[in-house]
């Protein structure tokens, strides 16, 4: 009975973690990261190599999505399609603490890679000099690629960066 019961808690502990993203690996869904494909071709590579990750926490059903606490509400990982809409027209809402509220009403995609709030989450360079003016900055963002367990490859970022700077299509 010890053995079945360890077996069964080995099972959900390995589960749990992969569903966090810390398990590592890329693109551990269908094609595109979403089981019912895409219709964003230039984000569906961004979103199976590491944006997939983000949903077990920000989609609304996400099994570690924090009850009781702050979480960054407008953003929804579920799907690429869902992903896509948030990102691309998305303003960051209920942020709380620090001066992580400075950044609420900031949208995640700017005109540039070096301005979206989006970037600075997830690529220290970015994060280290980003500045809104008005107090959203590199202290008031938070490194999420933590909350993943994962650091975006070189790849990736490229690509966020071309996605951005190519008007987010």
């Amino acid at each position: 009975m010890t053995r079945a019961i360890a077996f069964v808690a080995g099972v959900l502990l390995a589960a749990g973690v992969a569903g966090c993203g810390l398990a590592g690996g890329g693109d551990d869904s269908g094609p595109g990261g979403d089981p019912g494909g895409s219709n964003h071709p230039e984000f569906s590579p961004l979103y199976s190599q590491y944006f997939n990750r983000c949903r077990s926490c920000h989609s609304p059903d996400g099994p570690m999505r924090p009850v009781g606490q702050p979480i960054e509400s407008t953003l929804d990982f579920t799907t690429v399609d869902t992903a896509w809409s948030t990102i691309r027209s998305g303003e960051a809402t209920g942020l709380q603490g620090s001066n992580a509220e400075a950044c609420n009403g900031v949208p995640f995609v700017a005109g540039t890679y070096a301005g979206s709030l989006i970037a600075a989450v997830v690529d220290p360079d970015v994060r280290g000099s980003f500045s809104t003016g008005s107090g959203c900055d590199g202290d008031a963002v938070g490194d999420m690629t933590l909350k993943v367990g994962a650091t975006p490859s070189d790849a990736f970022l490229n690509g966020l960066k071309t996605w951005i700077e190519n008007g987010a299509p």
